[in-house]
């Protein structure tokens, strides 16, 4: 009698649990959104280099890249207001650049050639480094805010002097 007092409970126990766990808890990427958006300055694009969010206080940087178009998306990041960074100096800058191609040219496909052109380029290897105020790349100076909402953003930004 007791044991079948024991298997009641149990079953009723679990059958009072079951549906609580097939609920499918709870969806990791809920309150997750996406923004995107192209660089400019001086209204032509930045061509290049990276571009860093800060969300709150804590100042967690999620790291990005800038294409060779000044496009830039983040994905599956936590909505909020961000705190912008970016920074070309990995870009090499026009005299740089013509030394690359100029080894390109002369048939030098080495690893060292090719990982300059893919840096920050990837493989189209196009642009030259635009240089963009220092303050853009520190995040104490920084002036440029992005808010991202659910869903889907749409930030293009242009960098003032």
């Amino acid at each position: 009698m007791i044991l079948r007092r024991t298997y009641f409970f149990l079953f009723l126990t679990m059958a009072l649990l079951l549906p609580l766990g097939c609920s499918g808890g709870t969806d990791p990427t809920k309150g997750r959104s996406t923004i995107k958006g192209k660089v400019t300055y001086k209204n032509k694009p930045v061509t290049g280099g990276k571009i860093t969010l800060f969300l709150g206080e804590k100042e967690t940087p999620i790291p990005g890249t800038l294409s060779p178009e000044g496009d830039y998306k983040f994905s599956n990041i936590p909505e909020g207001k961000y705190k912008v960074c970016i920074s070309t100096a990995d870009v090499p800058d026009e005299s740089k650049m013509k030394a690359i191609m100029a080894r390109m040219n002369q048939g030098n496909k080495s690893a060292d050639t090719q990982g300059d052109m893919n840096k920050v380029y990837g493989a189209k290897g196009s642009g030259v480094r635009v240089i963009i105020p220092e303050k853009y790349q520190n995040l104490k100076a920084t002036t440029i805010e992005v808010v991202v909402g659910k869903g889907e953003t749409e930030k293009n930004i242009d960098l003032p002097d």
